[in-house]
């Protein structure tokens, strides 16, 4: 164990380290979101734990939590979400089993035995999996078993369940304290031996030693990932904010002039006399006194008095659509009561000024923290030319953590595709922003769902399956596959699950600043009632916000009301064509604009791809004057009428051999369009006869 010249090392070290301003500036604030993070994670689990939410709820939200926020703890990579993730993908069938496991293994155990037994038994049940050959070892890794368990067991017991992180067990070898064997359980209790021991010696919690693991090391805590793949807590980085300078940035000068930011909530006085984010809450609430719950204002003045740090990054907007500068905050929060409008201020040196438009729309609220934004935060340093740190050009700040973000989808590529002016489009994307849910209507083969998708990626701004989500209604379909529902259980019995449109909404809901789109394909040929039930006035454009939350049918009385954010828009699309629905249900008409989508025959973009096809120009022309003639022949009947025309999507499919010929046409109307026009005059063949006659006529 620790001999006396050993702890005299610790010793000297952790004071060389607390004398190291700027490390211990970072990880203080680190650790200050830390306190934050972890009781949503103790939530989290609870919930598992307490059997009110079920696995895949579960590893849902930790999966999309530990992509943000919730990496404070080095939770979202190979031994953390993911390992999560991969028991789902590669034990399908043992879900229930998986389930009694975690649930048996996650509770902070009794005593030490206790916490051995229970990590022995749940990796030895992964390695009895490999051996029966339901999987690999390669596929679930059980020696990730350790770091897993004992991350959710810091959460509640950090004193003394220290999180399996690989750089301290790397520091803790350098200095022969710990020697990693074969077995990660045996290993692991090893490692919790050595930490305790040195934690009573140096007087230290378990976080301020992670910190003293790290320190003096170079680049500490910038590996995210081990040798073995193991999760680290990454070092503190630099935050980064958001902030408006009142209506039509009509206080940028004076920020720029005197260098400072600030803000202005009324009815709450010096910020810095509130001890939490709840205390500002409820003066704001007192008073206004109307009834409001101004969750965003307060978070905003909680945010700029106690969270927001010298040296920290502030973009400033105007509107949602303009960047106007950009410094770093040099000072702490004051209160100057002499400023009539924004009396809570900052000193910031500014770094940059002018107008760039970032290519993705700016949150409305007064203040925003962006610095976990995967999307956001490098494209606005990219446009005005991104600072390190210390505010030296060349030296971008941006962390490993974030993604690269995927290429834009661009109005310019969309009116080529989509065979529609780029002024009709504009309209389209402002119509669905504003209204929230629109329906794109139209005979089969106008493209309404290539349209929808398409549309989608413009509101997201970027191709991106993460962010929209497409079903199909039937007839059949009902709120259990829908919203939420009891379904039948892999190991017998029922179980609780939630829809694709309860966990979508979940996925929006924990991503504000971002677009989502749920995409319902033949929307009408569901029951909208009968599917959304309770939920129907809540996808309502101005009912949109908490306060309009309402409980779910199938929920526990102890979970939270339950609302439709904001940035999550629906796009349908309706066949109008479809004999075997007589009307649409007025509750739809009510709460969704209505698009006609027509054929677009004559758009110029339809001829340059047939011609791009190998398609002659004559034939171009015979298709266009054929179709136009049977359409007309359509538009003319009393029993059908414009919701029946031919559309242009039977033509633009990819031929059979690369080229659009005279045998390419013929097959599309022996075998797509003369079944069609058979259907449509059901009852008077000869009239189909004439029109498929008048699609191949010279």
């Amino acid at each position: 164990m620790l001999n006396a010249a050993t702890l005299e090392q610790w010793k000297k070290r952790l004071e060389a380290m607390r004398a190291d301003r700027a490390f211990m500036s970072e990880y203080d604030q680190r650790d200050g979101e830390r306190v934050k993070v972890r009781e949503e994670i103790r939530s989290l689990i609870g919930d598992f734990l307490g059997e009110r939410i079920e696995l895949d709820r579960l590893r849902a939200v930790f999966d999309m939590r530990t992509r943000g926020e919730w990496d404070v703890f080095g939770l979202k990579g190979l031994s953390g979400a993911m390992f999560l993730n991969t028991l789902l993908k590669h034990l399908p069938a043992q879900s229930a089993d998986i389930t009694a496991r975690l649930r048996a293994v996650l509770p902070v155990p009794r005593s030490d035995a206790d916490a051995r037994a229970r990590m022995q038994a749940f990796h030895d049940r992964l390695v009895e999996h490999i051996d029966m050959g339901v999987t690999t070892r390669r596929n679930v890794q059980p020696s990730r078993v350790p770091f897993f368990v004992s991350a959710i067991w810091h959460q509640e017991a950090p004193e003394t369940w220290p999180a399996y992180y690989e750089s301290m067990r790397k520091r803790l070898a350098e200095e022969g304290l710990f020697e990693k064997t074969e077995d990660p359980v045996a290993s692991y209790f090893r490692f919790v031996e050595v930490v305790r021991e040195l934690q009573a010696a140096l007087g230290v919690g378990a976080w301020d030693l992670e910190r003293l693991c790290v320190w003096g090391v170079e680049s500490p805590g910038s590996i995210e990932t081990g040798a073995n793949g193991t999760e680290e807590p990454p070092a503190p980085t630099q935050r980064a904010w958001l902030i408006a300078c009142g209506r039509g940035a009509e206080y940028w000068e004076e920020f720029q002039d005197k260098g400072i930011i600030a803000i202005g909530i009324s009815g709450l006085g010096d910020l810095s006399r509130f001890s939490s984010h709840d205390e500002v809450r409820a003066a704001l609430r007192q008073s206004r006194n109307d009834g409001s719950d101004p969750i965003q204002d307060a978070l905003a003045a909680w945010e700029f008095a106690h969270e927001m740090k010298p040296g920290d990054l502030v973009f400033v907007k105007q509107g949602r659509s303009l960047i106007v500068g950009y410094g770093v905050v040099e000072s702490g929060y004051t209160y100057d009561a002499s400023r009539s409008g924004y009396p809570n201020v900052r000193r910031v040196k500014w770094l940059w000024t002018g107008e760039e438009t970032p290519r993705e729309l700016l949150v409305t609220k007064t203040l925003t923290e962006i610095t976990h934004h995967p999307r956001l935060l490098p494209q606005l340093k990219a446009a005005v030319g991104a600072k390190g740190p210390d505010g030296r050009p060349g030296t971008d700040d941006s962390s490993s953590n974030v993604s690269k973000p995927k290429p834009p989808y661009t109005l310019d590529e969309a009116t080529a595709e989509l065979f529609r002016s780029r002024e009709d489009l504009e309209h389209l994307i402002g119509l669905v922003r504003h209204r929230k849910n629109v329906v794109l209507q139209g005979p089969p083969g106008v493209g309404k769902t290539f349209l929808a998708s398409r549309l989608a990626d413009l509101l997201v701004g970027r191709r991106d399956p993460e962010h929209v989500c497409f079903v199909q209604f039937h007839p059949s379909y009902a709120y259990e596959d829908f919203v939420q529902g009891y379904r039948p259980a892999k190991g017998g019995g029922f179980e609780l699950r939630d829809g694709p449109f309860l966990r979508f909404c979940d996925r929006a809901l924990q991503d504000k600043d971002d677009t989502y789109v749920l995409i319902i394909d033949e929307i009408n040929r569901g029951n909208l009632g009968k599917v959304l039930g309770e939920l129907m006035m809540l996808i309502e454009q101005d009912k949109r916000e908490p306060r309009w939350a309402t409980s779910l049918a199938y929920a526990d009385e102890k979970e939270e009301p339950f609302y439709v954010p904001p940035n999550l828009h629906i796009i349908g699309t309706m066949n109008t064509a479809d004999r075997s629905l007589a009307m649409v249900d007025y509750a739809l008409r009510r709460r969704f604009a209505f698009v006609d989508v027509e054929p677009a025959l004559d758009d110029p973009s339809f001829q340059r791809l047939l011609t791009s096809r190998g398609a002659p120009a004559a034939l171009i022309e015979r298709i266009r004057n054929r179709v136009k003639k049977v359409n007309e022949l359509i538009k003319k009947d009393d029993g059908l009428g414009k919701g029946f025309l031919v559309g242009h999507s039977y033509f633009c499919g990819p031929p059979i051999g690369g080229t659009c010929d005279d045998d390419w046409y013929q097959r599309i109307v022996d075998y797509e369009l003369e079944p069609l026009l058979r259907e449509y005059w059901f009852d008077r063949p000869r009239r189909a006869m004439e029109a498929t006659a008048l699609l191949l006529e010279d």
